[in-house]
């Protein structure tokens, strides 16, 4: 971005056109925002849309300019319709901020020859970017997924090091398990991005042996994550087992403390390029755990025995697949070639939805977007008042600010508020100092450069530091063209000040998106979304055989909507406390959720890596009694029928592990229905609870 913005206004500048060339820099800064990585298709046709809906934007806006009222109007109406895109996804939201950025840009006073000729050239900038970009892409495509399978793995590690730090430390334990919500809640975006990379950008030309086996990788550390979500989730008799037996606690967090390195070290490879070691070491300590448990096995009780081994079990799992994720790595080396059947993967690819009914569903208040692009829209009319009557300079710095840190809920638009302001004036501090020492032109241009490629380079993870760099780019530009710096640092954090206190107003005033309005439906999928799942493990249970793809997409939709629940659960925290009356309700029926998946993905894991016998009678009615008090969850308001007697079915699971551990079967029937009595009876304590925390809800809502 900064390479066309910086070729165009010197290149034309040279031939005497410096307001062109201007031009030609704004429309490759309009293209930009929605050159998402992801399908390429998709990509394209949303760069074409953001160019033409810029063009479109800055010649209405223009040519109405000398008619305040029409233009006002008019203004009002396209800021209107163009934040409705946002109802289409993200990639369309971004083409929707270039839209309003076009039209916020219109009021800056760049002269050209003509209304037309300064469009014409924004049309030729943004065609400009997108050729650029092609070439990047063409070159650096495999490096931009690279970077995302790199911050996949480094995620995956870090979860990784919060369950161990749950099992390790009861003192931290809340603050951990928010921690990991958040994690979660993360690893399923990153997921959702690099299924989009890896399977429709190659849907036409079918999949090269560079994608197949980074698509390989990717479903290694989906496996990594499900693996370490099947820890024993009874924290309490993990710690106790911990004091009871320390020395195989040792050897068993070296293990552990191991597996999080050697993945960081494969996160390295993909964001660095750093060779990774040999797994030597890992095997190694392996070995030394499972002689560790086997030295002590005739001195532990033979339950805390068996939980034990099921737990180095898992464990054992991670190590196969580290080394899988290994022997790609190496194939990546080497460019060796993979097979992989991928047709069934891409029904992983959650699509989106472009049709005209979508368009017309949320023309409605209870939409989000529909109340967001109200707001947005009558805050522009306001601003644009303001600045006519108060005769403000550069008042369009107003509507700059409104669409930069206004978003559709009320608690990230008041952190990127918060960070917007910090960071215009840690930008305007240092603007003055430079203006200060320095007089030059030429150093002006060199920082107006860095700081444009520092800002938008730290717009996603430091907006702070992105507000501020941007701020010193805007003022480096204008002291390159006015002599009037000081004024210029003035006006943009006054007009900063001023769009804020419009946007923190009118997200609380103007039909607010508060979270309790909306957990309802949000709460009630990701029910249903684990009952689906514990089906598709009962499934699976009864049939054995080949994973079925249905088994995989339930796991799927159980962690997305486990993430969309922690996103709720996020927003409602960053909210007035007026508006949380059941937060605190809300967080503990997150962490049930959490809880659950966790056990479903352990009680799944097993099932699926050691050979089982048949599903007894006793797992089925637990099993329909858990989806039973789940479905109750979500219908409280009618009671779902109970076929027989449970209280029967707990009596002969508990007597039936009775016989168990009096040692009246073998070693594999007795690990087997250790855990699976564990998780039967854990998994129904927890869908109990989550009915009870969904009827406070209910009551409250």
């Amino acid at each position: 971005m900064t390479f066309c913005a910086v070729s165009a206004v010197a290149g034309l500048s040279y031939f005497g056109f410096k307001a062109l060339g201007m031009a030609m820099a704004i429309g490759a800064l309009l293209c930009a925002p929605s050159d998402l990585p992801g399908n390429l298709r998709h990509r394209y046709k949303g760069m074409l849309l953001a160019i033409i809906l810029s063009v479109l934007a800055t010649l209405i806006s223009r040519y109405t300019a000398g008619y305040f009222y029409v233009h006002t109007l008019l203004v009002t109406f396209l800021a209107f319709g163009i934040s409705y895109f946002a109802v289409y996804g993200f990639r369309a939201s971004l083409v929707a901020f270039s839209g309003l950025l076009a039209l916020t840009l219109s009021f800056a006073s760049f002269p050209a020859d003509s209304i037309w000729q300064h469009a014409l050239f924004i049309l030729i900038g943004g065609l400009y970017y997108l050729l650029i970009s092609s070439v990047f892409f063409y070159f650096h495509n495999k490096t931009q997924v690279d970077f995302q399978l790199g911050e996949t793995a480094r995620l995956t590690a870090d979860f990784l090091n919060c369950r161990l730090e749950l099992i390790q430390n009861k003192n931290n334990r809340e603050k951990t398990q928010q921690k990991q919500i958040e994690l979660q809640q993360a690893l399923n975006e990153k997921h959702e991005d690099l299924r989009d990379s890896l399977l429709t950008s190659r849907r036409k030309s079918g999949l090269s042996n560079s994608t197949r086996r980074k698509l390989l990788v990717f479903i290694t550390l989906v496996d990594i994550l499900e693996l370490a979500l099947s820890h024993p989730v009874d924290f309490d008799h993990a710690e106790r087992l911990r004091k009871k037996h320390p020395a195989i606690f040792v050897e068993l967090d070296e293990l552990l403390n191991l597996l999080n390195s050697f993945l960081n070290q494969g996160a390295d490879f993909f964001i660095d390029g750093k060779k990774p070691e040999e797994l030597t070491a890992l095997k190694q300590q392996l070995t030394n755990t499972e002689n560790q448990l086997k030295g002590v096995e005739g001195e532990i009780e033979n339950l805390d025995f068996i939980r034990l081994k099921n737990f180095l079990g898992i464990e054992k799992k991670q190590v196969s697949k580290m080394k899988s994720l290994f022997r790609v790595i190496g194939a990546i080396q080497t460019k060796n070639s993979v097979s992989l059947k991928t047709n069934k993967y891409r029904k992983f690819i959650t699509p989106v939805d472009y049709s005209w009914k979508i368009f017309t569903e949320n023309l409605n208040f209870s939409s989000i977007i529909f109340r967001h692009s109200l707001r947005l829209s009558l805050l522009f009319l306001v601003s644009l008042a303001i600045g006519h009557f108060f005769e403000f300079q550069k008042s369009y710095w107003i509507l700059i600010t409104l669409i930069v840190i206004m978003r559709p809920n009320y608690g990230l638009t008041k952190e990127r508020t918060k960070m917007r302001i910090k960071g215009t004036i840690i930008g305007a501090a240092a603007a003055v100092l430079i203006v200060i020492l320095f007089s030059s032109p030429s150093v002006f241009a060199v920082l107006a450069i860095i700081s444009i490629i520092l800002g938008f380079s730290m717009l996603q993870e430091n907006y702070v530091g992105a507000a501020a760099f941007i701020t010193v780019t805007v003022i480096m530009v204008y002291a390159l063209l006015s002599p009037e710096a000081y004024s210029i640092i003035q006006y943009r954090v006054v007009d900063t000040f001023i769009g804020a206190g419009l946007v923190i107003i009118g997200n609380y005033f103007l039909w607010p998106a508060w979270e309790y309005r909306n957990i309802a439906n949000i709460k009630r999928e990701s029910i249903l979304a684990n009952r689906d799942f514990l089906r598709e493990i009962d499934w699976f249970y009864h049939k054995k055989g080949k994973l079925p793809l249905s088994y995989k997409l339930a796991r799927k939709n159980a962690f997305l909507k486990l993430g969309e629940l922690s996103a709720a659960c996020q927003r409602m925290s960053q909210e007035p406390k007026s508006k949380q009356d059941y937060f605190e309700e809300l967080y503990n029926f997150t962490t049930l959720s959490h809880t659950m998946l966790s056990s479903l993905a352990g009680l799944g894991t097993f099932i699926r890596n050691n050979p089982t016998t048949e599903a007894s009678e006793i797992f089925d009615k637990f099993t329909a009694e858990i989806c039973r008090e789940l479905q109750q969850a979500v219908n409280l308001e009618k009671e779902v029928e109970n076929h027989g007697s449970f209280e029967e079915s707990i009596t002969s699971l508990e007597n039936r592990h009775a016989e168990l551990k009096n040692g009246q079967t073998n070693e594999a029937l007795l690990n087997e229905a250790q855990l699976i009595y564990d998780q039967l009876t854990w998994l129904y304590r927890l869908a109990v609870q989550i009915k009870a925390k969904s009827k406070i809800l209910k009551n409250k809502d």
